[in-house]
């Protein structure tokens, strides 16, 4: 608890970190001393921070006693902007405005003067559907808990995948379902995902540090480990994390073929990667849009095109997440497995040329969506 013009702050965590915020009287916040250690001071911004380049009509930043400056939260159309790290991490205003401030939308108040906040960073779950009309149902409501909104998409699916899907989608909120016609392999089905949210984000129906994870239908990963992951990837600052897995199930040719995959990735990512296959990653979203520009989605090139152009477009990767596999199932080919590795040097050629993918329009078509979330 502190106070601000004589009037409190009240910081409660919970899943979702709860503010209540006295806003100024004044139409610019003045300096007000704190406590022993702290001052909170007003500054006038000119210019925007941010995807949207939006100007940001004033910020509150502190100055603690080891003399680092920590922004804490700002004013931008009528939106305050909430730092989630602006007590504890050294930066200055302009990286954390662009990095950390969270959008907030104003709730009922509850007293008078002051107004509660709920910080709106958003979870997605995107979830590649292929023939698993006995898992599916499962897996979806163990995620529904567990995230915001659900982004199936059905590659194809000749068994009950689609059926069973649309029909889980009444009554439920935040969840849509896409159908391809043809089957055209994991990659494929995750680029049409990430088109759907790279669209959402562009319209600001979500926000770019809003949180995207990607599992496997088949009910091999442990939703519930998807809260923990999310925290991992708060406390580290990470952009994108990729799991990685238990292999106390997988066969030692599979563990070999892991390693040799890993160490390939590894080789053109620039980054050691321990278990490049995992399909349980976590991404905030404003990777996606650049990731767009070079990732191809070709059959099964997802694991290595993924994990090879986010380390080469600069952003804070982490294999270290370790997640249990609860069954193993493999029906990878070696065709499958030439097809990943080339598409992982190709992913770092297109890179190092600046050779971005020709523009290609959604293939998947919505066909079921329940109330936004």
């Amino acid at each position: 608890m502190t106070t601000l013009g004589g009037k409190k702050l009240h910081f409660s965590a919970h899943s979702r970190l709860a503010i209540s915020l006295a806003l100024p009287e004044a139409s610019e916040p003045r300096a007000q001393e704190g406590n022993d250690n702290a001052a909170w001071l007003g500054v006038k911004i000119e210019g925007g921070y941010g995807p949207q380049k939006e100007v940001i009509e004033w910020a509150l930043y502190g100055t603690n006693s080891d003399g680092k400056n920590r922004f804490l939260f700002g004013r931008r159309g009528g939106y305050i902007l909430i730092s989630l790290v602006g007590l504890t991490r050294k930066a200055n205003y302009g990286r954390l405005a662009q990095r950390f401030a969270a959008q907030c939308r104003p709730a009922t108040s509850h007293k008078r003067g002051l107004l509660p906040f709920s910080v709106a960073m958003r979870t997605i779950a995107l979830i590649p559907v292929y023939n698993e009309a006995t898992t599916l149902i499962p897996v979806l409501e163990a995620l529904t808990a567990r995230v915001d909104s659900v982004l199936i998409v059905d590659d194809g699916s000749t068994d009950d995948s689609l059926a069973l899907a649309q029909r889980w989608v009444r009554g439920r909120a935040g969840v849509e379902v896409l159908h391809l016609p043809s089957n055209r392999g994991m990659a494929a089905a995750l680029r049409e995902g990430f088109v759907r949210v790279a669209a959402r984000l562009e319209d600001r129906e979500l926000e770019p540090e809003d949180l995207l994870f990607t599992l496997d239908a088949d009910g091999q990963h442990d939703s519930g480990q998807v809260a923990v992951l999310g925290a991992y990837m708060e406390k580290l600052d990470l952009d994108v994390a990729l799991t990685q897995r238990d292999f106390a199930l997988y066969p030692f040719h599979k563990r070999i073929g892991n390693r040799m995959m890993s160490a390939w990735g590894s080789l053109w990512a620039g980054y050691r990667y321990s278990d490049v296959e995992s399909g349980f990653r976590a991404m905030r979203l404003r990777v996606i849009p650049p990731l767009l520009d070079y990732y191809s989605g070709c059959r099964y090139s997802c694991a290595q095109e993924i994990a090879v152009l986010t380390a080469r477009l600069g952003f804070r990767v982490d294999n270290n997440f370790r997640t249990v596999v609860r069954l193993y199932r493999s029906q990878t080919r070696a065709r499958d497995v030439l097809i990943n590795g080339l598409f992982g040097f190709l992913a770092f050629i297109r890179w190092i040329f600046r050779l971005k993918v020709v523009t290609r329009p959604a293939l998947a078509s919505l066909v079921a969506a329940s109330e936004p979330y």
